[in-house]
């Protein structure tokens, strides 16, 4: 079962996570920045809390970015930790993102302010913008919480502090592994904004264990026998 993560521990202020070294236990490589509306918008380390946020309000655009080495496995659950929870504008998200093939493909956990109901929603990314949403649902998030994207197969859940919230098991466009990250604002619904007001802490991809192989069981030995020659 591989594990890779990052507790965004940075000595340098306001450091963009694909310049930050990811920290902690079974970090990763580095981060890999894959869409961004500037420099000064995109996913940022912050020296000040070790904790990782968009550094710029930005209306009608996202960010994403993926933790390296990408999961070899697609069966993974992306977890991280709430430092801080949005309270504007009731269209800003931030997301857990799994199997990324490219900027119109992947699987997107997002997460909104509490006043906004559903204020937890799966998607499917299919296009720039555009996305398929495949379960939705309230759960009020709280700072210091645990939320926890899970995938196996077709189905995908969303766990806060190890409750489940929604799932969904209809849609299996993606089946193949991906990298596994962070994604914020309108990567699948055209008006979503970024909003520095969410910030996150230990990220964590946790590789599924693969199907165990069921021993070999051989036949006892007959007991040995010696017989003596008279």
């Amino acid at each position: 079962m591989a594990i890779t993560g990052d507790t965004f521990t940075e000595a340098t202020t306001n450091t963009p996570v694909d310049e930050h070294t990811p920290t902690g236990a079974n970090a990763g490589t580095g981060w890999t920045q894959h869409e961004t509306p500037g420099p000064s918008a995109d996913f940022h380390a912050l020296e000040a809390t070790n904790t990782c946020a968009p550094t710029s309000n930005s209306d009608n655009k996202n960010a994403t970015a993926t933790l390296q080495g990408d999961p070899s496995n697609a069966d993974v659950d992306i977890e991280f930790t709430l430092s801080q929870v949005y309270a504007g504008a009731p269209d800003a998200s931030l997301g857990l993102m799994a199997r990324r093939a490219s900027d119109t493909s992947s699987y997107i956990a997002n997460l909104y302010r509490v006043a906004t109901s559903p204020d937890v929603t799966i998607y499917t990314r299919t296009g720039d913008e555009a996305g398929t949403q495949t379960a939705s649902g309230d759960m009020s998030p709280t700072a210091g919480e645990v939320i926890k994207f899970e995938l196996r197969g077709n189905t995908k859940k969303v766990y806060q502090d190890d409750v489940e919230i929604i799932s969904a098991s209809s849609e299996s466009t993606i089946t193949a592994a991906g990298g596994a990250g962070l994604s914020g604002g309108n990567s699948v619904v055209s008006t979503d904004d970024l909003a520095t007001s969410w910030r996150i802490d230990d990220f964590i991809v946790t590789e599924a264990a693969a199907a165990g192989v069921a021993p070999v069981l051989r036949p006892p030995l007959a007991p040995y026998r010696h017989t003596f020659m008279r």
